[in-house]
């Protein structure tokens, strides 16, 4: 079971740059705006970023729309994306302790009756300058690690 020092350190991991191909001579380096683990209800329960313009407050905003977009969206996958603005996306994944859910390539293969109260979410924000592709690699690397370190809560 991680605990919550060792959740910022596993997120931290998810904001390490990459570099991305341009038509010019040099790649430059981009990394995610932030990462946040959220509970059932939405409530980011940890929050890293990288120094940006953007507060901590926007970051809690664009992450609860990002839920509740989730949320509504009831299409069996266990993840989406949301483009925020001409320059900002955020992408949400499902992360369920629940050993009787399973997703298949993102969809959902097998639903017992879930318990709420198992099920978090990670959320990374970025710039679109990140290729969604990169940020969905991150995406599925970090909850793949939560979904070990969180096993027996």
């Amino acid at each position: 079971m991680l605990q919550s020092k060792k959740i910022s350190q596993v997120l931290s991991q998810g904001l390490e740059a990459v570099p991305i191909q341009t038509t010019g001579d040099t790649s430059p380096l981009v990394s995610p705006i932030s990462i946040s683990l959220l509970s059932n209800n939405g409530v980011a329960l940890s929050t890293v970023y990288n120094q940006t313009t953007i507060n901590i407050d926007d970051i809690k905003v664009y992450s609860l729309l990002i839920y509740n977009y989730y949320r509504n969206i009831q299409d069996g996958t266990n993840w989406g994306v949301l483009e925020l603005d001409t320059k900002l996306n955020i992408m949400i994944q499902k992360l369920s302790l629940d050993e009787n859910q399973s997703f298949e390539n993102g969809i959902a293969v097998k639903q017992d009756e879930l318990i709420d109260d198992k099920e978090y979410y990670v959320v990374i924000l970025y710039d679109k300058q990140l290729p969604n592709h990169i940020a969905k690699y991150k995406l599925d690397n970090l909850v793949t690690a939560l979904n070990e370190g969180l096993k027996g809560i």
